[in-house]
């Protein structure tokens, strides 16, 4: 059986897979953010680690629930939004908008953090956050005559790198290459990685997130594990 073919696709759909769940599934059970990438099935079926340390794998519920735990009573869109204030913004938007633009010499600034907007925004009742048909809803309406009615009726637009197009390019191959040589087979079953690109390729799925983070993790590895090994050896010797 290939195990590549238990993924799911269409990585930037998460959110709205997490949310149409069975009525009475629980939030805490079927909401765990932007910042998850991979289901638990999906991660069992990449990793190649001896099954005996699965009992100390950290779930992503595991991770979650104490954030839930914390803030019982809240509407569940507060509590949506608790999740990815506690993960998803430190872990990864605030990663690049902060410590990685430093690191390139760039001066990011993130407004909407601001101590006053943030105090205020928490205040906005749960019941005027969400509008049918549209999306930043108070932004647009705190925005109206101050900003052309041709910007604030644009359709939301995030930041996306065109990974997906990207992989379909020699572009693809060399990222392949990248994980096949850096030494992640230890941890990764390279023949899920490789299924992941064909099918990807084929359009039969989006694998671009996934590949991706694979991608990064394995640059990370070649960097901090195969070349402190490699170093290591040349010390030694």
């Amino acid at each position: 059986m290939r195990r590549g073919l238990v993924f799911s696709g269409r990585c930037e759909k998460t959110v709205i897979i997490q949310l149409t769940y069975p009525r009475g599934v629980p939030l805490e059970d079927r909401f765990f953010g932007n910042a998850n990438i991979f289901s638990e099935g999906e991660k069992r079926s990449l990793v190649s680690f001896h099954p005996d340390l699965y009992k100390y794998w950290e779930t992503t519920t595991e991770i979650t629930k104490p954030i839930y735990a914390g803030h019982k009573g809240l509407k569940d869109v507060t509590r949506m939004q608790l999740i990815d204030l506690n993960l998803w913004l430190p872990g990864d938007i605030l990663m690049k908008a902060d410590k990685m633009s430093m690191a390139h010499s760039l001066e990011v600034r993130v407004p909407f953090l601001d101590k006053e907007v943030f105090e205020i925004a928490q205040k906005i009742p749960a019941s005027l956050l969400l509008a049918i048909g549209t999306t930043k809803y108070i932004l647009r309406k705190a925005l109206e005559g101050i900003v052309p009615h041709s910007v604030l009726g644009r359709p939301k637009l995030g930041f996306p790198v065109p990974l997906k197009k990207w992989l379909l390019t020699p572009m693809g191959d060399t990222i392949l290459q990248q994980i096949t040589e850096s030494g992640v087979d230890q941890w990764i079953q390279l023949n899920v990685v490789k299924e992941m690109l064909k099918q990807h390729r084929m359009g039969t799925a989006d694998y671009s997130r996934k590949i991706w983070t694979i991608y990064i993790f394995s640059l990370w590895h070649s960097m901090y594990i195969k070349q402190s090994i490699f170093r290591q050896a040349l010390v030694n010797s």
